[in-house]
């Protein structure tokens, strides 16, 4: 079912196993849900989710056409799918561990910006990109990036806790 717009702001309005959502304007989403798959059709409209546990990236992707994502969860954020906003910029923030790790370019955008504030040994950022500039913070863990292409890391831009690590990896300059 195509939607003009979703807006679900309550903590936890949308309650199920997995949520399937094609919209044609920004929409925001309060869920409960354990896997997540979007779709924002309009240029430039923009996509936010307010996840009250874990969530995992579906198979079928969240996906925004050239407009901004964020996704917040009280646990983790993890799965295979991808989280693409093309030309958008992504926000993450997680109360746990972000962990999209499993295939090439799995976080695409303009800009990533990536907090995990679980204590240790969660609150750990490790996710494989596509984006241009990249920010993290790692409360309770490392900081692992793995970029397809070029990376810029903005000022202060990779924090990880007392003894965690970080490593970035760029396959560009």
């Amino acid at each position: 079912m195509l939607f003009r717009s979703v807006t679900l702001n309550v903590p936890s309005q949308i309650t199920a196993h997995s949520l399937s959502v094609v919209a044609q304007n920004s929409s925001n989403l309060g869920t409960n849900v354990d896997l997540l798959a979007a779709t924002i059709l309009q240029s430039g409209e923009t996509l936010t989710v307010v996840e009250a546990d874990d969530i995992a990236i579906g198979p079928g992707n969240v996906v925004t056409n050239a407009g901004d994502l964020s996704i917040t969860a009280t646990g983790s954020i993890s799965g295979a799918g991808v989280i693409n906003a093309g030309t958008g910029n992504v926000t993450l923030v997680s109360y746990q561990s972000i962990s999209l790790n499993q295939v090439a370019g799995q976080v695409r955008g303009t800009k990533l910006d990536a907090q995990a504030f679980g204590t240790a040994p969660n609150g750990t950022v490790s996710a494989n990109t596509s984006v241009d500039q990249l920010t993290a913070l790692a409360s309770g863990g490392s900081v692992i990036v793995n970029e397809t292409d070029d990376l810029t890391v903005v000022a202060n831009g990779l924090i990880a806790a007392t003894g965690g690590n970080i490593a970035v990896s760029a396959a560009g300059n």
